[in-house]
């Protein structure tokens, strides 16, 4: 009796964790003390067992950096809070892999969870856009219409967009995943699917659309090449293509300007408004600063935490107004590190990708292998690993996303043979 209540409520657990992510920050928090009791529960009813992966022991070295990184902080009240955060990256991936038995229709419900939560969430979104167009005061619906249906005015209502798209990114590819094991056959996966893809469209963060278009192109080389599947490969250039030629069809003038400003690097750093800078010049005043921050403690950093305030400090030299006035951070990941552990936490760090991709290659797990791909290019612009939302989103789904390795096409064949 009490072995079937812990097989059903601890994939029921990290199905809720999937679907939480969508709510405040504080109630995913919630979720993740139930995966962790219910891991603990689940650890001493079946039996543990020591992980011999590399990459586990990588994450944990890494957040032992950062904790050394606590002892020479000029800011340990922060350093503590990004501890904490950042726990999490240690946590999740431990509990899946440390339990004795991970069946794949845990992982199946997780990613079954998330796809639906991802289209809830479409639906609620693109549903009070709509009202609140039509319900605005003046009129001018054209106008309300081109904020409250894309990017920032779109999403605001549950987060920030680039946060929002990176779990309708994981819900898309997680469906995809479902539908090559043959466990999403259902009609209505290509109606949600081409939801997701339009709300994906209309949030229109920056970022996350060019990573996903430039991960699924990788995805649908290896997929069409390497396992003798050029359908494959064919579909996801055609598709990939109409999809980024729909940003010039579909997004607003404004956002397309998003994609186009790329092209324009001439910025004055001096400048005394945001309005003289586009989404790409502030990030590269931003790394101007960094560097400059780093131009001392460049080996271990300012200190875990202390990097923000190391990088005011740089924007005041510089006389960066804007960014002084903001408090923008690094807005990148790797910089973000080093800042505050130096170049010794961004050598891990990086050391920590690609032992995770070349594990995830000796398993032919190509989910995880995108993931990492995907989310390495998120960061780039974004210093995800220093908020809660991200730190939970890299762990959760570079934990299941590596699980999916004990399910691949060369681990399936070993046990039939076995």
């Amino acid at each position: 009796m009490r072995s079937t209540v812990i097989e059903k409520l601890w994939p029921a657990a990290l199905g809720l964790l999937t679907a939480l992510q969508f709510l405040p920050e504080f109630i995913s928090s919630y979720g993740v003390l139930v995966v962790v009791l219910l891991w603990l529960w689940t650890g001493f009813s079946k039996g543990w067992q020591a992980p011999t992966a590399p990459w586990l022991y990588l994450l944990l070295l890494f957040w032992g950096w950062q904790l050394i990184g606590l002892v020479y902080s000029r800011d340990p009240n922060a350093g503590m809070e990004v501890l904490a955060m950042q726990l999490l990256l240690v946590l999740i991936p431990w509990q899946l892999f440390t339990l004795k038995r991970f069946e794949e229709k845990w992982l199946r419900l997780a990613f079954y969870v998330l796809w639906t939560a991802a289209l809830l969430a479409a639906f609620y979104l693109i549903g009070l856009g709509l009202y609140r167009t039509f319900t605005h005061p003046g009129g001018h619906y054209a106008v309300n219409a081109s904020y409250f249906l894309y990017y920032t005015g779109l999403s605001e209502p549950l987060m920030h967009p680039a946060y929002l798209s990176l779990l309708v990114v994981m819900a898309v590819v997680g469906a995809f995943w479902l539908r090559w094991r043959g466990h999403f056959s259902h009609g209505g996966y290509w109606v949600g699917q081409a939801i997701l893809l339009l709300f994906l469209l209309m949030v229109s963060a920056r970022m996350s659309l060019l990573a996903f278009v430039l991960s699924m192109l990788w995805l649908g080389w290896y997929l069409g090449w390497r396992q003798g599947k050029k359908r494959v490969l064919l579909i996801s250039v055609l598709s990939l293509g109409v999809f980024a030629a729909a940003v010039f069809f579909v997004l607003p003038k404004r956002l397309q300007q998003r994609f186009t400003e790329l092209s324009q690097l001439s910025y004055n750093i001096q400048a005394e408004s945001i309005d003289d800078f586009s989404g790409l010049t502030i990030r590269l005043a931003e790394w101007e600063g960094v560097w400059v921050a780093l131009q001392r403690d460049w080996l271990i950093g300012h200190g875990t935490g202390a990097g923000r305030s190391a990088l005011q400090l740089a924007y005041e030299s510089i006389d960066f107004k804007v960014g002084l006035i903001y408090s923008y951070n690094a807005h990148n990941q790797f910089l973000e590190t080093a800042l505050s552990n130096g170049v010794l936490g961004l050598l891990m760090l990086l050391i920590l990708f690609a032992a995770a991709f070349v594990h995830a290659r000796k398993q032919e797990n190509w989910l995880a292998m995108w993931f990492l791909i995907f989310f390495f290019l998120c960061i780039q612009t974004e210093s995800m690993l220093i908020r809660h939302r991200g730190a939970l989103f890299f762990a959760l789904y570079l934990a299941l996303t590596m699980v999916a390795g004990r399910f691949s096409a060369r681990t399936v064949k070993e046990q039939e043979q076995e």
